[in-house]
This record gives C-alpha cells, sequence and structure tokens, in this order.
C-alpha cells in the first residue's frame, strides 16, 4: 500500500459494543476494543505518511452476526454458560435506535473516508459513555 501512488486509506471494523458493557461479550468486546486501539494507533503512525485510517463502529447492522453463535461448540454458547444475552439497556437502546441497511453504513463508510474520519459511529452513542470517561478521568489515583 505505501508503495503505490494516489491515496491510501485504512477501514477497521469495532464494534460500538466496546462503548458499553455487555455480559456475555467478553470475548467480542476485548477483540473490537484491540481493533479500537490499533485503529486509533495506527492513524498515528501512519498519518505522516498520508494513510488514512477509519474505525467502524456499527452498533445494530441487517447482517447475520446474531445467528453466529450456532458456530460455537455447544458448551461455548451463552445458554450453556447461563449468559441472558443482549440483557443490556444499552444494547436494546441500539436496537431501538434502528437496525441499519448494510448500504447505508457502506455509504457512512464512504462519507468517512471522503473526510478522512478516524471514528465512524453509527448510531447515537450510549448515554453511560460520558458518565464512564468522566469517571475514569476523575478517578482515585490519577496523577495530576
Amino acid at each position: 500500500m505505501r508503495d503505490k501512488p494516489g491515496d491510501k486509506h485504512i477501514v477497521n471494523t469495532s464494534s460500538a459494543g466496546v462503548l458499553m458493557a455487555v455480559r456475555g461479550s467478553v470475548a467480542y468486546a476485548a477483540a473490537k476494543a484491540g481493533v479500537f486501539t490499533l485503529s486509533e494507533v495506527a492513524a498515528k503512525e501512519m498519518a505522516d505518511e498520508g494513510i488514512g485510517v477509519t474505525v467502524l463502529l456499527p452498533g445494530a447492522v441487517a447482517t447475520a452476526i446474531s445467528t453466529t453463535e450456532r458456530l460455537r461448540p455447544a458448551a461455548e454458547r451463552s445458554a450453556a454458560r447461563q449468559v441472558p444475552a443482549y440483557d443490556s439497556p444499552d444494547h436494546a437502546r441500539f436496537i431501538a435506535d434502528g437496525i441499519l441497511d448494510p448500504d447505508a453504513v457502506g455509504r457512512l463508510v464512504l462519507e468517512a473516508i471522503e473526510a478522512n474520519q478516524l471514528f465512524l459511529l453509527t448510531h447515537p452513542a450510549p448515554p453511560d459513555v460520558t458518565t464512564r470517561t468522566n469517571s475514569l478521568l476523575s478517578g482515585p489515583g490519577i496523577a495530576r
């Protein structure tokens, strides 16, 4: 990519799930948080080379993701681990904000690329994001 002429942009897909804690999603959330941070660091490291980075944080999109649990071994599925699926009010809010068509998300991604926008959140941020951030920044142990 670096050797090719023309515009260069990387798009990584994280998840709006990195902004909230949803029971039963620890592996998914950890992986998507890694993608989020990798994208943030890559944007800084590649900016001088003219390579843009966008990290997509989709909320509810009309895909088959909800059926993928059937691919897990039975013992690792949420029901076997007695983890209720989607018990978070914030997750329910993403659904209430509407399930987006994948083509609509694709258009948002193109706009983000054209604007060289780092973060692309497809739905309104969960209300606890500000509370969580403020708590983190003002908590005990913060070097001032």
